[in-house]
């Protein structure tokens, strides 16, 4: 492992300005190894069970130890334990103790590597209830700011706490709160990065990058979404019409920009060939245009809000497909509370959003055996430029639907996505409804 002999400058929020101008906490800054496993690996979301496990038992064996000791002896201590996999690790015996406590390089204590057989023999255990993936991911914090120095990253926490209980309730062994909350960092269960730190640029050699397309990503929830997603660690392609937001938006979350228009196949097409890997799709792709009664229905609104919402959803779902496929996927749909409750003046949206409520059903019952999952999310009254478009740019109708009202904003239906889409594989979200306190749809 090489040092690094280059004399860091301090900042004010703690981190240190590396060699290459990146700024890392302290003690990433170290060597080589660490800033390229701080760059790739810590806080990528990990959500498999063999490599969860792994990550309990090298947070016990870092117990008085340094990260950096840890790494060094990662390679070495993966091919002991049979790369950590659960099933052969728990058939170790009183003999496979003692040949451990003889090898060269080993962390020679007995109790640490005990607890690994212990942890392996509960892991097991675990899947008749869920599995470990299942439990330690239950404990996500439902809210955490990421810390703006170093001295505010904390090390445990109340979720910490309690899962280390669960964990040792459960026959684990050296998991206390402080090593609990590291393996959460690790994992991306919490996101410790601190603010300006440089940012994770791909997973871990266990894991690909993850690729999110996010349609209808030039504004609005698109835009929050998209955001949301890249600081999770997602690789988000955007795309819309409006080319020149695009290039903006994934330029500052290093992110990738195409223009796709979702009501013409040709343009879809298109797309889908630039895209090589998707691990997430996110149809928000849509809108509305007028409130015009039947009497006076506008044929070209109508067609419009169908063209877009139904057919654009069923466009870029079925060309990206193979892709989904492939990576065992995730569809999210926005809809709206116009696909579940009809009203006055809102026929044709009414309409277009309860066929993306029925898609989303169908590819729920289609895509099950593709292993790709599926979620519907039914957004109440959110103030973006939602009913500007819908008003044909009148902005006092538009302002009028909000203006003293309680409203949700872009970024709560963008956490909404980042939590669907940051849950284990197993789990399927069908649906979601998330409106204003207020606002009352039943």
């Amino acid at each position: 492992m090489r040092i690094t002999t280059h004399h860091p400058e301090l900042t004010e929020s703690g981190l240190v300005r590396c060699e290459d101008g990146g700024l890392r906490p302290p003690w990433a800054a170290v060597s080589d190894e660490l800033r390229h496993y701080y760059d790739t690996e810590w806080g990528a979301p990990v959500t498999d069970e063999a490599h969860i496990f792994e990550r309990i038992c090298l947070e016990g064996f870092q117990a008085g130890l340094s990260w950096q000791t840890i790494l060094a002896k990662r390679p070495l201590l993966r091919q002991l334990f049979h790369d950590f996999n659960p099933d052969e690790v728990a058939q170790f015996t009183e003999q496979d103790v003692e040949r451990l406590m003889q090898v060269a390089g080993m962390i020679r204590n007995r109790r640490k590597i005990a607890a690994v057989i212990a942890n392996a023999k509960a892991t097991i255990e675990l899947r008749k209830s869920g599995g470990l993936s299942h439990l330690v991911w239950s404990f996500r914090p439902t809210h955490h700011e990421r810390p703006t120095t170093v001295a505010g990253i904390a090390s445990t926490s109340t979720e910490s706490t309690a899962l280390a209980k669960e964990l040792k309730r459960r026959g684990f062994q050296f998991v206390g709160p402080t090593t609990v909350y590291a393996m959460m960092q690790a994992i991306g269960l919490v996101d410790d990065r601190v603010v300006g730190a440089a940012p994770l640029v791909r997973y871990g050699e266990h894991m690909s990058e993850k690729t999110a397309v996010v349609t209808g990503g030039s504004s609005g929830i698109g835009e929050a979404a998209a955001r949301a997603l890249a600081a999770d660690g997602w690789h988000v392609i955007v795309a819309a019409r409006r080319l020149e937001n695009l290039q903006r938006i994934a330029e500052e979350i290093g992110g990738t920009a195409i223009r796709l228009d979702v009501t013409d196949d040709d343009s879809v097409a298109e797309f889908a060939a630039q895209v090589s890997q998707c691990d997430l799709l996110v149809n928000n792709a849509g809108g509305a245009k007028g409130l015009d009664p039947i009497a006076e229905a506008d044929v070209a609104d109508w067609q419009w809000m169908y063209d877009t919402n139904v057919m654009g959803t069923m466009r870029v779902t079925k060309a990206l497909l193979p892709r989904l496929t492939e990576a065992h996927g995730h569809v999210v749909n926005i809809s709206s509370i116009a696909g579940l409750r009809s009203y006055r003046g809102g026929a044709g949206y009414n309409a277009a959003k309860h066929g993306v409520h029925s898609l989303s059903h169908v590819m729920r019952m289609e895509f099950v055996d593709a292993g790709v999952r599926v979620t519907e999310i039914n957004p109440g009254r959110v103030q973006t430029d939602f009913s500007l478009v819908r008003f044909k740019g009148d902005a006092e109708r538009a302002n009028a639907v909000y203006d003293g009202h309680q409203n949700l904003v872009a970024d709560d239906i963008a956490e909404t996505i980042r939590w669907v889409a940051g849950l284990p594989g197993h789990v399927n979200i069908d649906q979601v409804v998330v409106t204003p306190q207020e606002q009352v749809i039943w």
